[in-house]
Parts: structure tokens; sequence; C-alpha cells
């Protein structure tokens, strides 16, 4: 049956392909749509039921614990950056263009796991000095740091996957994982208490259960590698790293801005917009990057591939926003009556999201140009950071949520335009 599915969907996309692009697709272009094929039905079906848990964890604990749980992911992700130092990023890079695999795998892995014990050591060492500046109890900041070593277990593992191309087997431990993920959370509902750990002990099955699949299936691949090549990750992953410190404080610091001044309860309430504009658009989007940075990573004619991106943006961008906010509208009614409704709200979250979408697809494709693009794309996206913080904390006073979301918005249309031009310039 899947098969046939799938079959179907390649046909019809090669058909769409045609008419937008006046020719056929190629063996590289199939393979891609392939890939994405597989990792797409699995998306959707991990989206689904992650986003039922969201919204029945969500009623059940209400706006005050579900703002606990979002500082635990925004903590958590902030550890997560740090505790990677972007090996998550740069083993997919050289998976991906790399002939000796085995290698590059050994030593991403022994980086890694080496950069992620250093900094748990000193996050539990100074957990009161940071878990005091985020203004959080000691629950909070203990579950970030159970977060942080989930997650980065679990990205690390997607990145492998990706790098070696094994997308059949990427989308089934995906779902396999997030099976586990809903049996815990049924058992967690009836015979544990409703608090902000329903949702992070769930999350952590999943992390942990797709590590381990990953972990089973890689495990004759390590090889001995040279410092070299340890090396030459490091320098690309700490460009990454610098990077992803602006893409985290883009993606995580204004759940924490508006903890910090308007409390837990407004930061539940805006972490619900967020998972309503973002449930269906971002799984779309996560499902495309997935596949995405590792082919073009590959490509050698990035010209072309640009050529196609900008021509598939005008086709599908107005269409995609209208969706968008279709979608935010559907998602944030299942929240109910304790979480306040501005259709006001509900534009700006869905216009954020979009234009996020293209700035994201953007930086990747940005990264994928080697040291010279991802070092653009690492200043960019601290300059972003900074102007996001500088333009946040300075109308939440003002305008609360509102003026949090439009500084995000316009951060992200300033980013989007600047990225262009570098690629441009890049692809010239």
């Amino acid at each position: 049956m899947f098969t046939s599915l799938k079959k179907t969907l390649i046909i019809s996309i090669d058909r769409i392909h045609f008419r937008i692009f006046r020719h056929p697709m190629s063996e590289e272009m199939k393979s891609f749509v392939r890939n994405l094929s597989y990792v797409t039905v699995s998306t959707f079906w991990v989206a689904a039921a992650m986003m039922i848990v969201q919204i029945v964890a969500g009623r059940i604990m209400g706006p005050d614990e579900y703002g606990k749980y979002a500082l635990v992911e925004s903590i958590g992700s902030i550890l997560v950056l740090v505790g990677s130092f972007g090996f998550h990023t740069s083993s997919v890079h050289f998976l991906a263009k790399d002939d000796d695999k085995k290698k590059i795998l050994s030593a991403s892995a022994a980086g890694f796991f080496f950069n992620l014990l250093v900094v748990f050591l000193l996050a539990w060492l100074t957990l009161p000095l940071w878990a005091d500046f985020f203004k959080v109890g000691h629950p909070v900041a203990i579950f970030s740091l159970l977060y942080m070593i989930f997650f980065s277990l679990q990205q690390m593992a997607r990145s492998l996957m990706r790098g070696f191309n094994y997308m059949k087997q990427f989308a089934v431990y995906d779902s396999i994982s997030t099976l586990i993920a809903l049996a815990g959370f049924y058992f967690l509902i009836r015979y544990t208490g409703h608090n902000f750990n329903l949702i992070a002990n769930t999350k952590f099955l999943a992390f942990g259960g797709f590590s381990l699949l990953v972990l089973y299936l890689i495990k004759d691949k390590f090889v001995r590698f040279k410092i070299s090549d340890l090396k030459e990750l490091y320098v690309y992953g700490a460009l990454a790293f610098f990077g992803g410190i602006g893409t985290l404080i883009l993606t995580s610091a204004d759940r924490l801005v508006v903890n910090y001044y308007l409390g837990a309860y407004s930061a539940g309430l805006y972490y619900a917009y967020v998972i309503a504009s973002q449930a269906i658009t971002f799984q779309l989007l996560k499902s495309f990057l997935i596949i995405f940075f590792p082919a073009s990573s590959r490509a050698e004619d990035k010209k072309a591939l640009y050529t196609k991106m900008n021509l598939a943006y005008k086709k599908f961008g107005i269409p995609f926003f209208v969706f968008n906010i279709l979608t935010t509208l559907g998602i944030f009614a299942f929240y109910g009556h304790g979480y306040p409704f501005s259709f006001g709200l509900i534009i700006l979250f869905s216009a954020n999201s979009f234009i996020s979408s293209i700035q994201q697809i953007d930086m990747w494709l940005l990264n994928a140009f080697g040291h010279k693009g991802i070092k653009n794309s690492a200043v960019l996206m601290l300059a972003g950071a900074l102007i996001f913080i500088l333009l946040s904390i300075l109308s939440v006073k003002i305008f609360g949520i509102t003026g949090v979301i439009v500084s995000m918005i316009a951060t992200n249309i300033l980013l989007a335009l600047v990225q262009r031009i570098r690629i441009k310039k890049l692809v010239s």
C-alpha cells in the first residue's frame, strides 16, 4: 500500500515539477522526493500524535504549568546548543559530502559525547546561578538539564541518519519512538500528577527511544579516526554553534522574555499561540529540511537550486500563508476557554511562522556553501538575535505579547532579506 502511494506521489510531483520548471525531474530530484515521501509520512503522523499530547496536556495543566514546560524547553534548548557545539550540523554536512562516512561518524560521536559530558557537569555545578538568572525553580532547572541530555542525543542520532541518507529507517524509527511516547503519556496521565513534567517525560521517552534504535543500527560502523578529522568537524561546528546562538534566541528567547516581564501565565498563553501556528507548517518545514540540507550540501549546481526555490516561493507563498492562518485558527480552538482568543494574534503568529519558514530554508542553503556560507549565516543570526532582544525588551513592557511577536516578525524579515543578498553573491 505504501509503495503504491509513494509511486503515485512521485508521479504527481513529477507532473507538478514539469508544469512549474518546464523540464522533468532529474534522478537526483527523484531521490530527493523519495526520501521526502518517507519522512513526510512519518513526520505528519508524529506531528499529529505530539500535537494531541501538547493540547491534551495544555488543557489538563492550564497556562501556569504549561508555561513552566515552555521554560523547560527554552532553557533546555540553550543547554543543548552549548552541549552539542554544532556537531548536529557539522556531522550532517560532512557525512553527506565525504566518502569515508565511518571515519566522520566516529569523529563526530567522540567530539559530541565529550562536549556533552563537559557541559552537563558545568551546568550541574552552576545550576543555582542560572536557575536564579532565568527566575525558575529547582524542578524546572532539573528538567531543563534532563531535556538537554535526551534532546541532544536524539538530535545527534537524527543527524547521523540524515548524513548516511537512511531516510526510510529514519521514518520507521521516528514512528516507533512516538508510539513508545504515546503509551508513556497514557500511563503518566493515569498514574502521575498533572504538572509541567507530564509533557517533559513524554518527550524524553520519544527522544530516548529514537536514540537507542539508531545506536543499535550504527553500532558496527565505528572506526579509528585522526585528530585532523575531529578538528575539521570542530571548526565547522564552531561556526554552526555561533549561528545556532542566534537561531536559538529567535526560537526560544521570546518565551523567556514573556515569562521574565509578564509571568508564567502569559508565557503559557504565548506558547499556545506558538504551537498552534507551527504545529502543521513547521512539521512540513522540518520534513523538508531533513532532506534539503544534506542534499544541498552534496549539490554541485547551487545556483540552479536557488533559482528553483525562488520560483517555488512565488508559486506557493500566498497559498501557504492562507493555509497557515486556517490551521492556526483550528488548532488554537482545541486549547479551550482557559486560553483567551485574539484574531489579531492569530494573524501575527501565522505571519511569523510563514516568514520564519522562508528564512530557515535560506539559512540552510547558505550553510550548504561550506565554511564561507556558514560564516555568513553565523554573523547574520547573531546580529538578528541582538536586534530581536533589543526590540522585544523595548516593546514587551508597552504592548505585551503583541510587542514580542511583532519584534520577531521584524527580525525575521530583515534576516530573510540579508540572507538572500548573501546567497546571490555566493551563487554568482
